[in-house]
């Protein structure tokens, strides 16, 4: 992902992170041969960790080499272990393969996967 693909999904991501409210909760990650953790998990919508990761999104680039989708997802999906009810919303441009076997994981693992391609 580059050029304006990432510059939409930061754009995407700038606005989903104004509408959070003080009790909703939240984190982000970005993938690609590997999973990077950008903020905290599982932060408070407060103005301040909405500020951070907002600061933090600035800065991210689509720069960690090919997409690894199942890694990024696994990976993701362990941390919802940690709070029942977490969402994921993936923004990709990549082709995703093997998605029957994605599919399956995420309903073993109770998650709700959101995604934007």
């Amino acid at each position: 992902m580059g050029g304006d693909s990432i510059a939409a999904a930061k754009r995407a991501l700038n606005e989903i992170l104004s509408r959070l409210q003080p009790q909703d909760r939240f984190s982000l990650s970005r993938f690609g041969s590997h999973v990077e953790h950008v903020t905290p998990l599982f932060a408070a919508a407060e103005s301040g960790a909405v500020a951070a990761a907002a600061k933090a999104l600035r800065s991210v680039d689509a720069d960690l080499g090919g997409t690894a989708m199942e890694r990024a997802l696994t990976e993701v999906f362990a941390l919802g272990d940690r709070l029942s009810g977490a969402d994921v919303l993936v923004i990709t441009d990549g082709e995703v393969f093997g998605a029957d076997a994605l599919v399956a994981r995420a309903r073993a693992a109770q998650q709700r996967v959101f995604v934007v391609g």
